[in-house]
């Protein structure tokens, strides 16, 4: 038995050490325990081993990534957006953050290396109307850079520098066309396929929950999940002119990283009179107002 720990730098300053002290070797970035042969069940004492590294960059946390995609049939689009709340856990500030001072280090670029000031996020292929806002409204300083082969890319920049210990809540957008992630089986059911979340790279996530919003009156047959230690549940969404409300698929994770973006399926029917009920509700809705309008106009109100 072997076990090897592979740290993000070559500066490790402390290393665990097993019962076996001779065993335990530290090669660059590389910390090897072992080899043991002929091991019994037990027989090695189990107590932890901890590694210290340096690591001068940021540690990024999701403290919550809440992802909303709405499809429509009738749009043609499938809608994503995503709620982020972003946490800097490297080594808080000390003292207090002056504008002059960020300025100047930037200037002179020697800005601390925990200091968050953009991050990349890699978004699905074949997707347009990209949107970056926070609390304040639409941020415009950020880049997006769209692919129709591999993954997309939104570069985000916060409105202010993320120092360590300071959070910063945003939400990104964007959408693309159903046909990208639906398809039709020959029985008439709807085979939908999207990503449970687009994490970026070195992000622990605290919570995940992703929320699939099918159209109204869709009947769910199944949800295919690419991963275990999951909360899987179902809702109903009302939005503008709904009558019945449209089925939800609400995934939950803890703890999650890039490692859980992964495929999430959803096969569900949609018979045709639930298919035309949004545009009969509106039709008939404007038909009513004008009624009521052309009524009230006929109503002699004079004494």
């Amino acid at each position: 038995m072997r076990i090897k720990i592979r740290t993000p730098t070559q500066k490790i300053l402390k290393f665990g050490m097993t019962f076996d002290a001779e065993k335990t070797v530290k090669n660059g970035a590389t910390v090897t325990y072992g080899p043991w042969n002929n091991v019994e069940s037990y027989s090695i004492p189990t107590s932890p081993i901890e590694i210290l590294y340096e690591a001068a960059g940021p540690r990024l946390l999701y403290e919550s990534y809440d992802r909303h995609l709405e499809l429509s049939h009738w749009g043609n689009a499938a809608s994503y957006r995503d709620d982020i709340v972003l946490r800097n856990n490297g080594p808080s500030l000390k003292g207090h953050f002056t504008r002059l001072t960020h300025q100047a280090q930037t200037f002179l670029d020697m800005l601390p290396t925990n200091v968050v000031t953009s991050l990349e996020m890699r978004l699905p292929a074949k997707i347009k109307e990209a949107f970056y806002v926070d609390q304040i409204g639409n941020v415009t300083t950020s880049v997006f850079r769209p692919s129709t082969s591999s993954s997309s890319v939104l570069q985000v920049k916060p409105r202010f520098p993320l120092l360590g210990g300071w959070k910063y809540s945003f939400s990104v957008g964007f959408e693309t066309l159903l046909r990208n992630v639906a398809t039709l089986r020959n029985n008439g059911d709807t085979k939908v396929t999207v990503p449970f979340s687009n994490i970026p790279g070195d992000v622990a996530v605290e919570k995940a929950e992703t929320r699939i919003i099918l159209p109204e009156g869709a009947n769910i047959i199944d949800v295919i999940l690419p991963f275990k230690e999951v909360e899987l549940d179902y809702e109903t969404t009302y939005t503008y002119l709904d009558t019945i409300g449209r089925p939800t698929v609400v995934i939950k994770k803890l703890n999650a990283s890039d490692a859980h973006n992964q495929d999430v399926v959803v096969i569900y029917n949609l018979s045709l009179l639930n298919a035309i009920r949004k545009p009969v509700t509106v039709g008939l809705t404007v038909f009513l107002v004008f009624l009521a309008f052309s009524l009230l106009r006929r109503i002699n109100t004079k004494i």
